[in-house]
């Protein structure tokens, strides 16, 4: 794609929809992640998430103090 390229934006995809039966759609969805990846998988997924987090939290809290 180039900058001069028309394109279509989907500006229809762009629009929140409330969604009722949200608990039982991550449900499903939960279980289709598990039917694929695999529960090994899954959990390995969950502890990088985990420290990502906790990578991001020490990055956060580390000051750097400049003064002489």
């Amino acid at each position: 794609m180039n900058l001069d390229d028309e394109f279509d934006p989907e500006e229809t995809l762009n629009i929140f929809r409330f969604d009722p039966s949200f608990e039982k759609s991550e449900e499903e969805w939960n279980a289709i992640k598990l039917e694929i990846l695999g529960e090994e998988n899954v959990l390995k997924l969950k502890q990088m998430q985990k420290v990502e987090e906790e990578i991001e939290e020490e990055e956060e809290e580390q000051v750097e103090d400049f003064t002489e």
